[in-house]
């Protein structure tokens, strides 16, 4: 439809109604009424002269046009009062103008044909004069179709009294609104019996521009990806144990770790010192301390003819001990590469630096992960990993190496691990930096032949020691080697540090010598065991659990003088117990451990 034109010369149309057209603003409809049309005269053909203003034109079928009548003489369409008037409606509504046939009554009028420039949903007109003499019947049938010429609906106007729309002069009204599709065009067809003299006229024609459907809304935003789902890794695990040769007390062990750089920042050292959960439980004899400290440049197993961990790259540790007491130890860290014959720091993939919403990106920085459900969208899935890939990548560095003395069973080793930068400088504390770059680690030695207790806590923040190959690498936590290492060497202050044997495994018993459980956490820094170790000022965020019943021994001393590795941190060894005492205290530890603590 065309909206009408303020400009337009037919100045003398109504505009009652509204048209509403698919434009962001509503415009004003008019009902096409054919009034005061300038130079017009009575029998002007009517075709397209409104189509800019009213989006009609009008045609009869068979050919021809409707044509313009005026009210009054000569007659034009039609008469009432038993031919009185000529061409006069009974409704003053009507006006003077109105069109009709061309053929002046003298045969069955012809087809009008009203078509829209654009489909409408709303059309209506009158017709006028539908009446009936001697007997003869007029009627009309008004039908409406679509673009494609498919008929949507129809209205039958009869004359006579069974249709109390119709009578001598009268306008009838038709009208068609939400049909099933939008009209294109509207036939008004004579369908009576009357063969000649049949009057008519055709007035006030409105319609309105069909709407266009609403949009439909748009489609609710998919819902954010949840939180990232980091994969389940870890920065710390023992990869070979062993049991010092000619040990007299059979306490003495090396430990051999590997860290996994998860953090924000390339490694260049890591620290480890004791912490207040080495005194949670009772101690048998003396206190557990660190014997010594050294690099096994070739990493698991312990020794110069290493068999690495199956899908490991192979990486050389060129580090270095720098600083080795009995409670803290200090190496660098330099990973060497034997494809590229250079060295570095063990490089970082940064877990937490993927964003909040990202699980596929955490996943693909850890080897052999693969998210898991979630289709189509990997946002929503679950990260898996296979504990034997996770330090397949390039971010790991085995062959720490720390001995251990006074290591009784039912005893604990409790210390606070740190990854350091390039710059000497702690990656991570409780209240700043990364947290995959601190945590700490629980080791306890078991009584062979009995599984350690899963509820076996020593800080609020842990869940419980375990075997898994997630903390021991192909079952290290079961030591069944000797070796003759010496790694019994404490330095303070120290800037460097060498082994004085390479390991070498001189006898494998086949039988268990002993057997321990851990627990490695990362983001948990517990209180120094000696407040000298805390040299980077670190804040503490571990808490003891209550319920632990360890005294943790008489006081805080150091070694005596009698022990080998004793230099470092002064007096932190207690006095040893007479033998009747000690078996007390050991048999008390040993049931402490089987404990199953609840709350």
């Amino acid at each position: 439809m065309k909206l009408p034109n303020t400009c337009s010369r037919y100045l003398g149309l109504t505009t009652s109604l509204f048209l509403e057209i698919a434009t962001s603003q509503p415009a004003q409809a008019a009902t096409l009424t054919f009034e005061s049309i300038p130079n017009s005269y009575e029998g002007m053909p009517i075709h397209n002269q409104f189509l800019n203003d009213y989006g009609m034109t009008f045609s009869l079928i068979g050919g021809g046009f409707p044509v313009l009548a005026e009210v009054g003489r000569p007659r034009a369409a039609f008469t009432t009062n038993n031919g009185k008037h000529k061409d006069r409606p009974i409704s003053a509504a009507n006006g003077s103008f109105f069109i009709t046939d061309d053929y002046r009554g003298r045969t069955r009028p012809k087809t009008l044909r009203v078509k829209y420039d654009k489909p409408v949903s709303f059309a209506s007109g009158e017709i006028l004069d539908i009446d009936q003499r001697y007997k003869k019947t007029e009627q009309w049938t008004v039908k409406a179709f679509d673009i494609d010429n498919k008929l949507l609906a129809k209205d039958v106007f009869t004359s006579g009294d069974q249709d109390t729309r119709t009578d001598d002069g009268k306008a009838t009204l038709w009208k068609f609104n939400n049909l099933s599709r939008d009209i294109s065009y509207v036939d008004l067809e004579f369908t009576g019996t009357k063969r000649d003299f049949i009057g008519v006229g055709f007035d006030n024609f409105f319609a309105k521009v069909a709407q266009p459907p609403p949009p439909p809304p748009p489609p609710p935003p998919p819902p954010p990806p949840p939180p990232t789902k980091l994969p389940s890794v870890f920065s710390f695990r023992f990869t070979d144990i062993k049991a010092v040769e000619d040990d007299l007390e059979g306490d003495k062990f090396q430990l051999a770790f590997e860290v996994l750089n998860w953090s924000n920042q390339p490694a260049a050292g890591v620290r480890i010192a004791l912490n207040e959960g080495t005194d949670s439980f009772p101690m048998i004899d003396k206190r557990p301390f660190f014997a010594g400290a050294g690099i096994d440049s070739n990493g698991r197993p312990n020794g110069s003819d290493a068999d690495p961990i199956p899908g490991n790259q192979q990486f050389g540790n060129n580090g270095a001990v720098v600083q080795s007491t009995d409670t803290a130890i200090q190496w660098d860290a330099s990973q060497f590469n034997f494809n590229t014959f250079t060295n570095r720091p063990i490089p970082n993939r940064d877990l937490l630096g993927v964003g909040p919403r990202n699980t596929p990106g955490a996943c693909a920085l850890v080897p052999g992960c693969r998210v898991v459900g979630g289709r189509p969208n990997p946002f929503f899935g679950t990260p898996q990993v296979a504990t034997e890939t996770i330090d397949d990548g390039n971010n790991v560095l085995d062959g720490f190496v720390v001995t251990v003395d006074d290591f009784d069973e039912g005893e604990v080793i409790s210390f606070n691990w740190n990854l350091l930068n390039v710059d000497g400088n702690l990656i991570g504390t409780p209240v700043s930096g990364n947290e995959y770059g601190f945590g700490t680690a629980n080791i306890v030695r078991t009584p062979i032949g009995e599984d350690p207790d899963a509820e076996f806590r020593i800080f609020e923040q842990n869940t419980g020691v375990e075997q898994s190959e997630r903390l021991f690498a192909q079952g290290s936590y079961q030591v069944t080697e000797y070796s003759p290492v010496n790694y019994d060497i404490t330095i303070a202050g120290a800037l460097s540090a060498t082994n004085s044997l390479a390991t070498q495994t001189v006898n494998s018993t086949g039988e268990p010598i002993a057997l321990f459980a851990a627990e490695v956490t990362t983001g948990v820094t517990g209180a120094f065991l000696n407040p000298a170790d805390n040299i980077f000022n670190s804040p503490v965020n571990a808490q003891l659990v209550a319920s632990n019943p360890g005294s943790g021994g008489s006081d805080s001393g150091g070694s005596d003088s009698s022990n080998p590795g004793d230099s470092g941190s002064g007096d932190i060894q207690t006095s040893v117990p007479e033998p009747t005492t000690m078996t007390m205290i050991g048999m008390t530890a040993i049931a402490l451990l089987r404990y199953k603590r609840h709350g």
